[in-house]
């Protein structure tokens, strides 16, 4: 039996495609402006994320407190003891696995190291920016009874790779800002039981960007049928 109604209204396509536009633009002015102010707090305490290693023996002194001073100095050689906490974020055992991940706070940044521990919400409110003015003539050709328009295959396909590289890279902003931090403290070496914290792993967001994918081949036969047809007339 086939349907005669719409699954969703013209109307409420419409409104939807406005609200995108709305909400892509305030996510494109806020996540840029939420990193940059963090450039002014500097030289105050810039929290970011780190792995630490509870094979060595400093690591496994970190282990045995959820906040515990990290005895490192500057690379000016002052002592920073004081300035430096940190926080574990999930404790294991060291028999569990090769490292935890943990919240390291250390006074005395740059605007640099500000901005990168910031850095992802500036990728994701541009990406989410630039998604909805990609995905507004999409649903405004759908709510026109013209699902197949020309561009609507392209733009989600830009789509799903601007889904996947936001995904991917605006994690890699706040790692940067890790290794900066570490390598202020003196703790950026080889021996050093902290490390920066993996970044790069498949998510939710690569699934996303298959199915948008798909949807873009399944449009794309569609412009084509609708050209052939026009080209029947």
């Amino acid at each position: 039996m086939t349907r005669t109604s719409s699954y969703v209204r013209p109307g409420l396509l419409d409104l939807l495609a406005q609200a995108l536009t709305v909400l892509g633009l305030l996510a494109l002015v806020a996540g840029p402006a939420y990193a940059i102010n963090a450039a002014t707090r500097a030289p105050a305490s810039v929290r970011v994320q780190v792995q630490v290693d509870p094979a060595s023996a400093q690591g496994r002194q970190l282990h045995q407190a959820r906040r515990l001073p990290v005895p490192a100095s500057s690379t000016s050689g002052e002592q920073v003891l004081e300035h430096v906490r940190l926080t574990a974020i999930d404790l294991v055992t060291p028999e569990d696995a090769q490292g935890y991940p943990a919240e390291l706070s250390a006074w005395g940044s740059t605007r640099t190291e500000q901005f990168l521990s910031r850095g992802h919400f500036a990728l994701a409110g541009a990406g989410l920016g630039a998604a909805a003015l990609l995905l507004r003539p999409v649903l405004t050709s759908i709510a026109a009874a013209r699902a197949f328009g020309a561009g609507n295959a392209r733009r989600l396909a830009q789509l799903a790779l601007l889904s996947a590289l936001t995904a991917h890279l605006a994690p890699l902003l706040p790692a940067l800002a890790t290794g900066r931090v570490l390598e202020r403290l003196g703790l950026g070496g080889a021996d050093s039981p902290l490390s920066t914290a993996p970044w790069l792993h498949l998510g939710v967001w690569d699934l996303i960007a298959l199915v948008l994918l798909v949807l873009a081949e399944a449009f794309r036969q569609g412009e084509r049928q609708e050209r052939e047809l026009e080209g029947l007339v």
